[in-house]
């Protein structure tokens, strides 16, 4: 059986441009990302396959996932919501499935990929590079990707969005960007010097 493919890396490495291109493939799905790993990490997962209430808690964590920016009335959208899921289609299929974390993430991510008649799945989640051994444990024969990129390739990238944030500082206040740094720069108080204990 194909084992998911995993994605992870710095910001601004190249993982969307690479998530892209899987997705690209014929047999390969890539749907957003979930962070699933992160949330993961701060939950008792022994709890979310406990088998007296599965598939209850393992649902509500993933309608617990959410993030910023949706038209939801809370202003966030759930990660279910974010694949494109039916929130009543996720139970069903845990059911049908061992309480396992796996199956917890597969719940969305295969639903995804079979919507859109594809074979594998992959996961691109740039911040999940900090949970690389919680991923190794719950998908252990899963290929996980790092892209690693030579830091001054991104010197262009860093220009253009201090460019864009001094725009949009000049456009909201009326005033020159770097004029205001200058004068915020001259309010703070500097540390004095750190004097280093004697040998």
């Amino acid at each position: 059986k194909d084992e998911p493919i995993f994605v992870v890396g710095v910001q601004r490495s190249g993982t969307t441009l690479l998530a892209a291109m899987l997705a690209a493939h014929s047999r390969l799905s890539c749907g957003p990302e979930t962070h699933f790993f992160r949330w993961l990490s701060s939950v008792d997962a022994r709890e979310l396959c406990d088998r007296e209430t599965w598939p209850a808690p393992a649902v509500e964590f993933l309608e617990s996932i959410t993030f910023a920016g949706a038209t939801t009335a809370g202003g966030r959208k759930s990660l279910v919501e974010k694949y494109q899921v039916e929130t009543n289609a996720v139970a069903p299929y845990l059911r049908h499935c061992e309480p396992a974390v796996p199956h917890v993430l597969r719940s969305v991510t295969e639903q995804y990929m079979a919507i859109r008649g594809k074979e594998r799945w992959v996961e691109k989640t740039p911040d999940h590079l900090a949970h690389v051994k919680l991923m190794r444990n719950y998908f252990p024969d899963s290929p996980i990707i790092r892209i690693v990129r030579e830091p001054r390739d991104d010197r262009p990238a860093f220009a253009a969005r201090c460019r864009r944030v001094r725009q949009t500082l000049h456009d909201a206040l009326g005033h020159d960007a770097a004029v205001l740094c200058r004068r915020v720069a001259r309010r703070q108080p500097r540390s004095p010097p750190r004097r280093l204990p004697p040998a």
